[in-house]
């Protein structure tokens, strides 16, 4: 070079380069300035999957991460894989491309998981159909918002909440729960939903068909409305109690029920007296169970310190123990409450191959208002021939507004301290009398009897009775 080529560099030239040059190695060549602040000032992931995926490993979204699906994606995932959410994730179905999981293998998946920091992350779940799995959804704490879900053939439970989870959920449909065993090694093989652990989930409109052990499992403190839920076919477990509905020291609404051919409808359990107990159903259709269309109990039945832990309005029972359920004439009753109480509003229970309405051991915690009763009784099973029969109840349960007719023996079996008190009661039309009192107590306002095969009411060895 020249000397005349060689110039002098101003000294604020200088000094811008030594102050700027070093941030110009911070920047990508890939990203714009802009870019880079709003990824360091945000620190937040967002991931796409979209054609198939295949996960031959769990996958976790991280805290302040999301994951989004697209439409038409299929997931295929290994066994025993799951998807852990603790950020949050959306599901992009739609009802012509949904999203699909699926087992790449012969060993299940897990599902998805929500854990208790994905709360209110705004998850949202549209159009998923899960297939092939030991969990579809699992949940310890979290709410997302869940529309249009399938899952089809989960071994153990199809949505399973834990930890206080209040997810909502709409357009769901669960099909054979349980059903692709060789075997159960526990109980809890073949759940449609279980809501535990102070959960209180907010579900509208559900199928659950052809499970194992219980189409909806509410348990452990919780609570949670359930609207349009339709069940069918729901046996086969050897572990444990079968029901179309379970509630075990919960407090749940269930609103708009229809139950069919379940090995037991609707079963409230009290178990723990350090909690509290209040089923409460509306517009409830149970039809062909097996045992029992509805049970109300207490574990411990010696325990009577009763109060109403369960409450239906609008019930209709039918075809009990009949040909429509699984196996015939092995029922106990239509309706059993034993040792608890529990109120009944506008009652209907009809063709049932046993009795009608079974109590013991209930008190005035007890309340029946408008029963019907309608050819029902189990022939020569004594007091279960009637349509209704009640024993060692020495503290009278209330019927206000009673119709029994046609029952294989007498409309009502009151026997060894089966204490009854009420107004307005209609029997008529059955084999035997219409009311046999033994060895019991009955203050009632207004009976008629009429058209029954023997007397209309019959007393043996009663200590009191006041008609």
């Amino acid at each position: 070079m020249s000397p005349k080529t060689v110039r002098a560099i101003p000294f604020w030239a200088v000094i811008f380069l030594m102050v700027f040059t070093p941030f110009s190695t911070m920047i990508s060549p890939s990203n714009s300035l802009e870019d880079s602040i709003e990824l360091s000032t945000s620190g937040r992931a967002q991931t796409t999957w979209s054609g198939t995926i295949s996960l031959t490993s769990d996958y976790t979204i991280a805290i302040t991460d999301e994951l989004i699906i697209a439409a038409c994606t299929q997931v295929e995932m290994a066994g025993d894989v799951r998807i852990y959410v603790d950020g949050r994730i959306t599901v992009e179905g739609t009802s012509s491309c949904p999203v699909t999981m699926s087992a790449s293998g012969s060993l299940d998946h897990q599902g998805i998981q929500f854990n208790s920091s994905s709360t209110s992350r705004g998850s949202k779940i549209n159009n998923l159909t899960i297939e092939d799995s030991m969990f579809g959804i699992t949940m310890f704490g979290g709410n997302p918002i869940i529309n249009n879900l399938t899952i089809v053939n989960p071994d153990c439970v199809g949505i399973d909440m834990f930890n206080s989870a209040s997810p909502q959920i709409s357009d769901l449909y669960i099909d054979q729960a349980g059903r692709n065993l060789a075997w159960q090694g526990h109980w809890r093989y073949g759940i449609g939903v279980s809501v535990g652990s102070g959960s209180t989930p907010i579900m509208n409109r559900a199928i659950i068909s052809d499970v194992l052990t219980r189409g909806l499992n509410v348990w452990g403190a919780s609570g949670g409305l359930f609207k349009n839920f339709t069940m069918d076919n729901i046996s086969g477990s050897s572990w444990s109690m079968v029901a179309g509905v379970w509630v075990e020291d919960s407090v749940p609404l269930v609103q708009d029920l229809i139950v069919d051919k379940s090995d037991n409808g609707v079963v409230v359990r009290h178990i723990d007296d350090g909690g509290y107990t209040r089923g409460v159903f509306k517009r409830v259709d149970i039809s062909n169970s097996m045992y029992r269309g509805v049970y109300v109990d207490k574990m411990n039945h010696t325990n009577y310190t009763n109060y109403e832990s369960a409450d239906f309005t609008d019930l209709t029972v039918t075809g009990t123990g009949s040909s429509g359920a699984k196996t015939a004439n092995i029922g106990y009753a239509a309706i059993e409450v034993n040792a608890t109480g529990a109120w009944f509003e506008n009652t209907v229970v009809n063709d049932s191959t046993t009795v009608g309405v079974r109590l013991y051991f209930v008190d005035s915690s007890t309340t029946f208002k408008n029963l019907e009763i309608h050819n029902s009784g189990d022939p020569g099973e004594g007091p279960h021939e009637a349509g209704l029969a009640i024993r060692s109840s020495y503290f009278a349960p209330k019927f206000e507004g009673l119709e029994i007719s046609n029952s294989v023996g007498p409309g009502i079996s009151s026997a060894s301290g089966g204490a009854m008190q009420g107004s307005d009661w209609y029997l008529h039309n059955n084999s035997d009398e219409g009311l046999s009192i033994r060895s019991a107590t009955l203050v009632v306002n207004g009976i008629v009897a009429e058209n029954n095969a023997l007397n209309g009411v019959k007393v043996d060895d009663a200590r009191y009775v006041h008609l």
